[in-house]
């Protein structure tokens, strides 16, 4: 009998020691990953888009340019610039420009960032990588931007 009470109690042993031991590493292996998650988004990101069109003897150009600078500290900028050329005539318009606050959710791929004027936006990211950001916005839509620093 003594000898089937040892049997069962070394497994017994062998479990509770493993599982204290692997819980401490799970915990810092996510918060390394969590880490390099996040740290790609800092930095500037720029979006040009360029809509041309030719009518009767003239022609038209437009370029627009999104930027989102997020900062380290948790403070984000945003502009939309559009250049005008219509037959040699150029001109350059700031269509939108804020600042606010931002967060990410790495697990969930979540950036909200809120504007001074407190209406909060939120993006799934879809891709992060070295030198490309996507955005899917709260209409579906997709948004491709690449880093400039």
């Amino acid at each position: 009998m003594k000898k089937y009470f040892y049997l069962l109690l070394i497994p017994l042993c062998m479990g509770l020691a493993a599982c204290s031991k692997d819980d401490e590493k799970t915990t810092e292996q996510t918060n390394v990953i969590e880490e390099k998650d996040i740290s790609p988004l800092i930095g500037t990101w720029e979006r040009v888009i360029k809509n041309s069109n030719n009518y009767g003897s003239g022609w038209w150009e437009q370029i627009n340019t999104e930027t989102y600078t997020f900062k380290d500290d948790g403070t984000y900028y945003y502009s939309d610039i559009a250049d005008y050329n219509e037959n040699g005539n150029t001109d350059s318009k700031t269509m939108e420009e804020e600042k606010g606050i931002y967060t990410y959710d790495s697990i969930t791929r979540t950036l909200s960032i809120i504007p001074d004027d407190n209406r909060a936006l939120s993006f799934i990211v879809l891709t992060l990588a070295d030198n490309i950001l996507t955005l899917m916005g709260e209409d579906g839509g997709k948004r491709t931007f690449s880093k400039k620093n």
